[in-house]
């Protein structure tokens, strides 16, 4: 085949893939498939849990289209990742090492890529990068979010300046290994811009997690959400939304303060039901117009179904963000 007949191969390198409920996962599982669809060849390298791996493996993703794609992932420690965050470290530590065994293990099928994708907020993956980098010779492009460690020293997780220095130095090379790096705010750029010299850098907005192709295609499963139909409830109800985390970084709490204040400021009489889905639910008490009700998360193929049957919806980022992201659920 000529050079000019070539077919360009991406790799793809993250710290989670589909059938990760998260965002992240459902943007890049978008991002593969779009690649895919322009006749370009798709590698996935990221950190899998072990149900995730069998289910892929198993070709159980009923819901997902894995044709074309080709799949390097590693669950090795995966269940650190949801515990505090001292394991959460030592998880994203240990999945750059893994994932680069991994690459150097597969490094003839690797040696052709055209393009290396990574994607952030996993700052220890510049390891598993520069070494692609250095197998293939093809450049490296960074679609950068969460900026670590700064995030965790802007909401006071952080307040160790020894531990500061230290992660700062660690991550400093998820700056340096890119090509190019993706921000999403204008604001983002010019802090990227203060880390490093000489290095490209723009603006990349997010894109929605949600596949169009597979809008509703869960809610015969989901029968038990029925009463979201807005032909169940009466005039006096309104009903809500949150699909985000419940964590500081997001602080949910301010957010549902903030809609407190506006019901009473404004004297709404509306009985409100706030609709949250995670995995990890601590009741928030809110007022006696507000009322909270809890699911299991859910897909990101299901949450169509449920954005089209409620009033409102929450979107809650902690305002200590130095910052500019918009999380991944705002954009769906």
């Amino acid at each position: 085949m000529s050079k000019a007949n070539k077919i360009l191969k991406v790799c793809v390198l993250s710290d989670s893939f589909i059938p990760k409920k998260i965002s992240a996962a459902g943007m890049l599982y978008n991002l593969s498939r779009e690649f895919i669809k322009r006749d370009i060849e798709v590698i996935c390298i990221f950190g899998s849990d072990k149900d995730d791996k069998w289910q892929i493996q198993n070709n159980k993703l009923n819901n997902y289209n894995l044709e074309k794609l080709k799949i390097i992932s590693s669950d090795f420690m995966s269940n650190f990742r949801y515990r505090n965050n001292y394991f959460r470290f030592i998880f994203e530590l240990f999945l750059a090492l893994s994932l680069s065994i991994k690459i150097i293990r597969y490094k003839k099928l690797l040696k052709n890529v055209d393009l290396i994708v990574w994607y952030s907020p996993s700052a220890f993956l510049w390891l598993p990068a520069l070494i692609l980098k250095k197998i293939t010779g093809s450049k490296v492009y960074l679609i950068l979010r969460d900026i670590f460690p700064d995030w965790l020293i802007n909401i006071g997780i952080l307040k160790n300046s020894l531990i500061i220095n230290f992660l700062k130095l660690l991550t400093y090379p998820q700056f340096k290994v890119p090509d190019i790096i993706g921000c999403e705010s204008i604001k983002d750029t010019e802090l990227i811009k203060k880390k490093v010299e000489g290095k490209k850098i723009e603006i990349l907005y997010n894109w929605p997690s949600i596949c169009p192709d597979l809008m509703g295609v869960e809610t015969k499963k989901n029968i038990k959400f029925i009463d979201f139909s807005k032909k169940n409830r009466g005039a006096s109800k309104l009903f809500g939304v949150y699909t985000g985390n419940d964590s500081l970084s997001h602080d949910l709490i301010s957010g549902i303060n903030y809609l407190k204040d506006f019901l009473t400021k404004n004297q709404v009489q509306k009985e409100f039901f706030l609709n949250r889905f995670t995995s990890n639910f601590v009741p928030i008490y809110p007022s006696k117009h507000l009322v909270e009700k809890h699911w299991d998360m859910v897909s990101e193929s299901f949450l169509p179904y449920v954005y089209k049957h409620v009033d409102f919806g929450i979107v809650s980022l902690n305002v200590n963000h130095e910052t500019n992201n918009l999380p991944g659920k705002f954009v769906s």
